[in-house]
């Protein structure tokens, strides 16, 4: 009876953070799993489409549109993935798609992903019901090779399971969730990171074998263009992990070897792609410029994600469009992140995310780096999203976030007003800009949808200083477990709502 109860207790201690993942994904989409709602914006197709714009489907004015960002998804990723599928099913390489005027190539488009690792539910599940499930998988991978990550850096369960959560749910994750690709190419950053860094560590070949399997994954789940972004990640990782260590030389000689292999793996998709884009319009027709960089006033997105208004609240009055808004984390995990920073001098990997994080801004914003790299058109990179290096910001921020939920656990550490005084003075001088705003956006006054979407970064800001400082200096009994899990209830709310 006691070995049973002990084997019982390993399996729960095993098991309890992949069932508490798998639930807080499963909370998010709850209206899939109760109500049959698809994460597909089909709106679109009777809302705008002839010749079903004709009809008004009982409507005054035809179907009500939700979100007008998202027609991509439904009128081009959906079908033409979907169509690769079908091919492939049917026993055909999906070269070519006869559908789009004389035809288009299929294959070669990055975003049809035929091969992505996730479409083995489309063998399982009806069509609609794969693409949904294709989309939850996202965010429960982000979660889960976070999760290893962090778990490997010798971070508690609990605080490695809020920083995969802070990730999957973070401003990048849900913009581009519902294109099927974006969101699942960031969700192996993480396990690209952790075999790296394992293999460099430890030089073993099942860790070289795991970065060329998870670089393959990567390159075909329909976004290669984040490999941009994840390169000075793995640049940044090797000095700081192995630099004049003893056998560098032969790890990172290796290192690229297995990189190689991945990219070879995935040559199939990678070839066609790259020679497809040698012939597009983009490769002449650059990005402009007030589209390429983050806005510096976006700077509030990163706590206030509806700081501009929403697409689909009819309010959106900033700069751009909202899918630029990729850097929010919300402003529990930035106040818990900030704290991780103590350990900058005396944690390598604390460090390693500080850089890329300064990395990810410095791309992002328009400085004289990432403006010299849009210009050179290096990769590709003139017509492309340079905020889309946002990604890297999610990521460093959930990892800190991570390391900051284990400080607070650290009787050593001694709080201070420093780790809340950037927060305050961005949410405060954003609030003073919000009160000069003057006009009307669909009948609603700037100033005030402004100040409306900083009432909740504003509370969660407030309850955080609290919980984190008054909430000790008074000795309540909440501050230790329930503090903690207070400050994670927070972070929920902010990335789910």
């Amino acid at each position: 009876m006691k070995d049973l109860k002990k084997k019982f207790s390993a399996l729960f201690d095993f098991s309890w953070p992949y069932l508490v993942m798998a639930a807080m994904v499963g909370v998010f989409f709850w209206k899939f799993f109760v109500r049959g709602l698809i994460p597909l914006p089909a709106d679109f197709v009777v809302g705008v489409y002839y010749p079903w714009l004709d009809y008004k489907w009982g409507y005054a004015t035809g179907v009500p549109v939700k979100n007008p960002m998202t027609t991509d998804v439904v009128s081009f990723t959906y079908p033409m993935q979907t169509y690769a599928i079908d091919q492939l099913k049917a026993g055909n390489l999906p070269l070519w798609n006869p559908l789009i005027l004389a035809g288009t190539p299929l294959l070669a488009n990055f975003q049809s992903s035929p091969f992505s690792p996730t479409n083995f539910v489309y063998f399982l599940f009806d069509k609609v019901t794969a693409w949904s499930v294709q989309i939850i998988l996202q965010h429960f991978l982000a979660i889960l090779f976070t999760y290893l990550l962090l778990r490997w850096w010798k971070v508690s369960k609990i605080a490695s399971i809020f920083g995969g959560i802070v990730f999957a749910f973070s401003g990048y994750n849900l913009i581009w969730s519902q294109w099927n690709g974006h969101a699942l190419a960031a969700s192996f950053m993480p396990l690209i990171l952790l075999f790296t860094d394992r293999f460099l560590a430890l030089g073993k070949w099942r860790d070289g074998a795991g970065i060329s399997l998870s670089m393959m994954f990567f390159l075909l789940s329909g976004y290669p263009q984040a490999a941009i972004y994840l390169a000075p990640a793995i640049f940044i990782l090797w000095p700081v992990r192995i630099w004049k260590n003893k056998g560098w030389f032969v790890k990172t000689f290796f290192m690229g070897i297995f990189f190689l292999l991945g990219l070879g793996l995935s040559a199939l998709q990678i070839l066609p792609g790259w020679e497809l884009l040698g012939l597009s319009q983009r490769a002449i027709e650059p990005h402009p410029f007030e589209w390429a960089f983050l806005p510096w006033k976006k700077t509030i997105t990163f706590l206030a994600a509806d700081f501009f208004g929403n697409h689909a609240t009819k309010n959106y009055w900033g700069p751009q469009d909202y899918t630029s808004n990729t850097g929010f984390v919300g402003v529990a995990a930035f106040i818990l992140a900030t704290i991780s920073l103590s350990l900058i001098k005396k944690t390598k990997e604390v460090f390693f995310c500080f850089l890329i994080l300064s990395v990810a801004l410095i791309l992002s914003f328009p400085t004289p780096v990432s403006i010299f790299l849009w210009k050179s058109g290096i990769l590709g990179l003139n017509a492309a999203s340079a905020h889309r290096a946002l990604v890297l910001f999610n990521l460093s921020i959930a990892l800190l976030s991570g390391f900051g939920l284990d400080i607070l656990w650290s009787k050593k550490l001694r709080l201070s007003y420093l780790y809340f005084l950037p927060i305050l003075m961005l949410i405060a001088g954003f609030a003073i800009y919000a009160f000069n705003q003057e006009g009307l956006i669909f009948g609603n006054s700037i100033s005030k949808v402004a100040l409306r979407n900083l009432i909740i970064p504003t509370f969660v800001f407030t309850s955080s200083v609290f919980i984190l400082l008054f909430a000790k200096k008074l000795r309540f009994p909440f501050i230790d477990k329930a503090g903690r899990v207070s400050l994670i209830l927070l972070s929920v709310f902010e990335l789910f709502y």
